[in-house]
């Protein structure tokens, strides 16, 4: 069943209305679907949307705001078909749900959109139908951003599930740490608390679940305060939580903009990060593996994003 156009969806809650005076409103920025101005009458909107049509226009301050979270519209898609979606995650929002029936909703009594809802919504959009809930294979973490994948089908869960399991999945991040960092691989077992609280290594060999992070040293440059920092790639051979975060802070060097792992060891001295990052330095550059179901090779390459590439461009080099 085709999801209703904008102006179908005015008109029917709003039937005093003529056709002419739903797309009125509509090109006129006075008609927000969840908290964005949509200016597209043709626009398909499904039935969780939340739709209102305002006594005026939006000031532009607060569609240039609107615009710039993340929606449905703006969404980035790399590849789509009928088994997988891929695309860019931006920075500040939750990939999936914490847990799978428990909704965030913002102040005003609103569901908080994940990034697995922004991909589902495009996709009813796009196919101009309902379509089934997307199925998680990766996360990303709240504040980093690139490239992720999400499955479509069964098969393609169990598929890509097992490629994850197995690590023959490709993944490389760029991220930028305090300090001068090398080119090196760390090796460690990582458990929820290594002592104070917060995920990290164990030196005991029952313990935990083995962790391999291949970090590759790119450029170092100063930040304003003189504080040395490093641009690095990070290759995981595997794929735990928080896995990059934790091990540049135990070899020394914390990510840039890093607000939980800032210690070396449990209850040793936080690490000083002076350099003035819009958020954690950590982005997902590239991802690729075999097809779930025609097996080709497939590759992504998603490009740093502007707040991180203006930060490093404003460094001494």
């Amino acid at each position: 069943m085709s999801l209703p156009t904008l102006a179908k969806v005015l008109k029917t809650r709003q039937p005093e209305r003529t056709w002419n005076d739903c797309r009125a409103a509509i090109h006129s920025g006075r008609v927000t679907v969840n908290g964005e101005v949509v200016t597209d009458d043709t626009q398909r909107v499904g039935p969780e949307d939340e739709v209102v049509c305002h006594a005026k226009p939006l000031p532009r301050s607060a569609i240039r705001a609107s615009t710039a979270q993340a929606t449905p519209h703006d969404l980035k898609v790399y590849y789509v078909d009928d088994h997988i979606i891929v695309a860019e995650k931006p920075t500040g929002i939750e990939s999936v749900p914490f847990e799978t029936n428990i909704r965030k909703t913002s102040a005003r009594g609103q569901q908080v959109l994940t990034f697995i809802d922004i991909c589902h919504r495009w996709l009813e959009r796009r196919e101009a139908r309902s379509v089934p809930k997307l199925k998680i294979v990766q996360r990303l973490d709240k504040g980093t951003s690139g490239v992720m994948v999400f499955a479509r089908t069964a098969l393609a869960e169990r598929q890509l599930g097992k490629l994850f399991r197995e690590h023959d999945i490709e993944r490389s991040y760029t991220a930028f740490c305090v300090g001068e960092a090398a080119t090196k691989t760390i090796d460690s077992r990582l458990v929820e608390n290594r002592g104070d609280g917060k995920r990290g290594s164990t030196k005991n060999p029952k313990l935990g679940k083995t962790a391999r992070t291949h970090v590759k040293f790119v450029e170092t440059r100063k930040s304003s305060s003189g504080q040395p920092v490093s641009r690095i790639q990070c290759r995981l051979e595997t794929g735990r939580t928080h896995q990059i975060r934790i091990h540049m802070c135990e070899s020394g060097h914390p990510l840039c903009g890093e607000d939980v792992y800032r210690s070396s060891k449990p209850f040793s001295e936080q690490i000083s990060d002076r350099s003035k990052i819009p958020r954690i330095g950590l982005h997902a550059t590239t991802l690729g593996f075999r097809h779930p179901v025609h097996d080709e090779l497939m590759v992504w390459e998603s490009q740093l994003p502007d707040d991180l590439g203006n930060w490093w461009d404003s460094m001494n080099s």
